[in-house]
């Protein structure tokens, strides 16, 4: 029943669609309506106006992006060990403020570092400047054992104790004194024998007058021979006294001049062996100084500026630590933080000082936090080449500040962290849509 019923509307409908269309049914129903027409003309022109006005409004800024590390003009500083052994700490707990140059744990060997602490006290108030001065050399323990440091620091002490001798013996002080007290009695001598000069040529001067007076009376046979002789022997004896007199006053001169020659040279040989202490005990101290340095460097872990200290580990004493194992970072105090952008070369002509910079940090999810605005405040003039993933990159070195600080566009503040690393999109020119437009057709025509 149903078929017969199915295949009598299908026949309805063939006929209804095989007869012809009066003319004016044709034309009613191809003649469109003028209100209609008009109506669809006003909402394609207000779509393209929108479209304009959406062109106008809408930016759509170009950017070149880069890798961007967070940080501050002092960077966090990892300790690590340069010896192998067990670990002493002298703080506690991570987190913990520190001074430059504390001591925050150090590796246990043959040197006690107690001991070593207190000789270094010491050592630190001494002036090698200040030449001669001993007075540290009470305060230094003499039987000491200091491991690898024993035969520095007993050169040292060596030293300073050839210094104290050469300071308070005064050997050559001594000597210039004797020779000094020598040389004023060789004065004296040489100004007695002057003096007898004096008087031996007076006698001289008598001797030769009374032997030309018995000369004359002998000759007038006034006076016998035996006088005459005897004058001529007192004249001889005193030409002979004269003499005798100038040698001792050529002697006492010359000895005296030998003493002044032997203090000189004492007095050389007093610098000499001054400065040969001198410079021996600047060596010695010089040396164990340096030595002392290296040893530190080798076994102590000193925070290079104040900050915080923070474990790597959950240390504990005596623990064992590997050479080259990272053991502490020292986080500096807060500082304004600046970003650190490595930017390719490619595209970044275009960056210039003072564009707008969209941080999103890899620790702050986006969607959730939002981006940090900054501002671009240097570039490097010159490039350099940085090993990534993908191969050798040539790349430019840009810095950037916060205005807002680490405040997201969400307006959440963010906590500082070092070395926070994330994506730097650099707004080189904000471009409305229609320019772009505009930009690709001159493009496509100038083509």
């Amino acid at each position: 029943m149903e078929p017969l019923e199915n295949n009598t509307k299908d026949d309805t409908a063939e006929k209804y669609l095989g007869t012809e269309r009066t003319e004016e049914v044709r034309d009613i129903i191809e003649r469109m309506p003028a209100k209609f027409g008009l109506r669809i003309s006003l909402i394609v022109i207000f779509i393209f106006l929108l479209l304009v006005l959406f062109g106008f409004i809408i930016r759509y800024p170009d950017i070149v992006k880069g890798q961007v590390t967070v940080n501050t003009s002092i960077a966090p500083v990892k300790l690590v060990a340069n010896a192998s052994g067990k670990i002493k700490l002298n703080i506690r707990n991570s987190q913990t403020p520190v001074q430059s140059e504390e001591v925050v744990a150090y590796i246990k060997n043959a040197t006690s570092y107690d001991t070593l602490r207190m000789i270094k006290e010491i050592l630190d108030t001494y002036n090698p400047n200040n030449k001669g001065n001993t007075n540290i050399l009470s305060k230094l323990p003499s039987q000491v054992a200091l491991g690898e440091l024993t035969s520095k620091y007993y050169t040292f002490l060596s030293s300073m104790h050839q210094m104290a001798n050469f300071k308070n013996d005064r050997l050559y002080d001594k000597q210039i004194a004797s020779l000094q007290n020598l040389y004023q009695h060789q004065v004296n001598e040489e100004k007695n024998s002057i003096e007898r000069i004096g008087i031996n040529r007076d006698n001289l001067q008598y001797a030769e007058k009374f032997l030309k007076r018995d000369s004359q009376l002998f000759e007038l046979r006034a006076s016998s021979e035996a006088s005459l002789d005897k004058s001529k022997m007192d004249y001889l004896n005193s030409r002979g006294q004269l003499s005798i007199a100038h040698s001792g006053q050529i002697e006492a001169a010359k000895q005296a001049q030998q003493t002044i020659s032997k203090i000189t040279e004492i007095d050389v040989q007093k610098s000499e062996k001054r400065k040969e202490v001198e410079i021996t005990l600047l060596a010695s101290f010089n040396d164990l100084m340096d030595n002392i340095a290296l040893w530190e460097q080798k076994y102590l872990f000193k925070a290079p500026f104040k900050g915080r200290v923070q474990f790597l580990k959950f240390w504990t004493d005596d623990q064992f630590v590997q050479a080259q194992e990272p053991v502490f970072t020292i986080v500096p105090e807060a500082e304004t933080p600046y970003g650190q952008v490595l930017l390719p070369a490619v595209g970044a002509g275009k960056v210039t000082v003072g564009q707008e910079v969209i941080i999103k940090l890899d620790d702050f999810p986006y969607n959730e936090y939002g981006s940090i605005t900054g501002k671009v405040n240097t570039i490097s003039l010159t490039t350099q080449t940085e090993r990534t993933a993908q191969g050798d990159v040539e790349i430019y070195l840009v810095t950037v500040t916060f205005p807002n600080g680490l405040r997201t566009n969400y307006g959440k503040p963010i906590a500082f962290r070092h070395e926070a690393k994330g994506t730097a999109e650099i707004i080189t020119r904000d471009r409305r849509l229609i320019e772009r437009l505009f930009d690709n057709l001159k493009y496509a025509l100038n083509r």
